[in-house]
């Protein structure tokens, strides 16, 4: 059988009809994404050895100059999982991050730096 990647199921298809009357709560969570989003752009920008690159999306490519895979691995052993876009044309030392709770987003900042000084 072939799926494809990012389809939907006939729940989640009502649930996204139902939500799209909702615009309050959309325009809530787009405002909070929207902030979220550069509040951690801020805090990564800050951070030695992490360049990370404007978005108007729910996530933020960053750079390192250091090697993935370590980075990687420290942030998977702190419990955060992120996206490793390092084999990606272009994005040979990128990693993306997708902005959640601000709960989330701490851990993650926390974890990243945690892992860039102890790799450093």
């Amino acid at each position: 059988k072939v799926k494809l990647p990012y389809n939907m199921n006939l729940i989640s298809l009502i649930a996204t009809m139902r939500l799209l009357d909702e615009q309050a709560l959309i325009d809530d969570r787009v405002a909070f994404i929207r902030r979220e989003r550069q509040r951690v752009f801020d805090c990564l920008a800050r951070m030695e050895g992490i360049r990370p690159y404007p978005s108007a999306a729910n996530f933020i490519l960053f750079e390192t100059d250091r090697k993935i895979h370590p980075i990687f691995q420290g942030l998977i052993d702190h419990g955060v999982l992120i996206r490793d876009v390092s084999h990606y044309p272009m994005l040979n030392r990128c990693m993306r991050v997708t902005i959640g709770a601000k709960a989330e987003n701490d851990t993650f900042l926390g974890a990243l730096d945690v892992v860039m000084r102890a790799d450093s």
